[in-house]
């Protein structure tokens, strides 16, 4: 999206840090951006909330990949250039869609 970012973020180990994640993601790639362009990218906050079980997480991801098709930027979410997944096949996220 234009003026937000979606990210469904699992885990990998007990000693996964979210607030860690988001705060060197958000530094690393503000700096990117404020160096291109001399301006801030990222406000102070965000919001998060905890999946439980995959129902949840299989009814966010459709949330997500919908978000630019329900804004009208495209008719498919695989139109949009910024979507995508680290462990999803665009195949299996497709079929995730239907």
């Amino acid at each position: 999206m234009p003026d937000h970012v979606h990210l469904v973020l699992a885990g990998t180990d007990e000693r996964a840090d979210f607030q860690r994640f988001m705060a060197n993601w958000k530094q690393r790639t503000g700096y990117r951006f404020k160096q291109k362009t001399r301006q801030m990218l990222w406000q102070e906050s965000y919001f998060d909330h905890v999946l439980r079980d995959d129902e949840q997480t299989t009814a966010v991801l459709k949330y997500v990949l919908e978000n630019p098709v329900r804004k009208g930027m495209v008719e498919r979410f695989d139109d949009y250039p910024h979507s995508g997944s680290d462990v999803y096949t665009v195949e299996q996220l497709q079929e995730l869609w239907r």
